[in-house]
């Protein structure tokens, strides 16, 4: 049986309606999926307040060291400084539940510091003295600080789970009585 053109036509406008329904209720039920997709949360925060005690102890102890005219005098403040400084990023990722960004953290801090260190020396085989490997120390150790709780400060926020309740109910009527409990999960 062949159609006619216009009773095609006609069939063709008639189920327009219901296909571009049906096409907006599909992307409307793809833009929930994405509004239900949880944000990212910035906990970078913490990871600049544990640098932020670490570059406390770090000038203390060159503060003391200058007090008392021997930059070595209180090596316990280069120490903790330096400590915390190297694990106080990866155990704040740790806290947060980012493991492998704990481990980038680490590798990071260990890492930026010795190539900012290496960039003011010459070439191997050179008889010359490296003049900015205590700048770039510090260069590359804030260098590892900003990148660390800017780029790796982040997570996905868990979506808010339900809470359920439970609440009893009780009526009397001229039949009797009724006991029930009411739930919400």
């Amino acid at each position: 049986m062949r159609l006619s053109p216009l009773l095609s036509l006609s069939i063709l406008l008639a189920l327009a309606p219901a296909v571009a329904t049906a096409d907006e209720s599909v992307a409307g039920a793809h833009t929930d999926a994405q509004s239900a997709r949880p944000e990212p949360r910035w906990y970078g925060w913490q990871v600049a307040l544990s640098d932020g005690a670490a570059l406390a102890f770090g000038l203390g102890f060159l503060e003391a060291g200058r007090a008392v005219n021997d930059i070595g005098a209180y090596p316990g403040l280069a120490y903790t400084g330096g400590g915390l400084y190297l694990v106080g990023g990866p155990l704040v990722h740790l806290a947060n539940g980012r493991y492998w960004a704990s481990g980038g953290s680490l590798l990071l801090r260990a890492a930026m510091p010795v190539f900012f260190a290496s960039v003011g020396c010459p070439p191997p085989g050179r008889d010359e003295r490296c003049t900015m490997t205590f700048t770039g120390i510090f260069v590359g150790a804030a260098v590892a600080a900003v990148l660390d709780a800017g780029l790796l400060g982040w997570k996905p926020e868990t979506p808010a789970k339900k809470e359920q309740s439970f609440s009893p109910t009780f009526s009397i009527a001229r039949g009797g009585m009724t006991l029930g409990l009411v739930g919400a999960f």
